[in-house]
């Protein structure tokens, strides 16, 4: 992601999630999605844009939008990835990794989302 400022001449609150876009090495990958998407919720709630981004907006972008949706409105995680396919029509590569889709999968198929902490990580 560079090494930069985020956005030049502004001030913004830059919180990084260590979400490797590479199989096998994220060690607690569905916590990280949860946790990640819970951040994004509690900034939200708290009336602040959120630039969601990685790498190349093609995997970890959409696994933690999709988990976001899920938490913010309720959306089922299945339909918030076909929604994300759609509008991310310049690149989707989700499917091309498989570990990063199917958390995302067995998030929506397991009690996992009900079972996360209360409170979501802060930093």
């Amino acid at each position: 992601m560079g090494a930069g400022p985020v956005l030049h001449g502004t001030e913004v609150e830059h919180i990084r999630v260590w979400l490797v876009d590479s199989q096998g090495d994220n060690a607690n990958l569905h916590y990280v999605l949860d946790q990640a998407a819970c951040e994004v919720l509690r900034l939200r709630q708290e009336g602040k844009r959120v630039l969601l981004h990685c790498y190349a907006r093609q995997s970890c972008t959409p696994a933690v939008a999709a988990v976001f949706s899920h938490l913010a409105f309720g959306t089922d995680l299945r339909t918030a990835l076909k929604d994300l396919r759609t509008t991310l029509v310049h690149g989707w590569h989700l499917s091309e990794h498989p570990e990063l889709h199917n958390a995302v999968d067995e998030l929506a198929t397991t009690a996992a989302l009900e079972a996360r902490p209360a409170e979501p990580f802060s930093g």
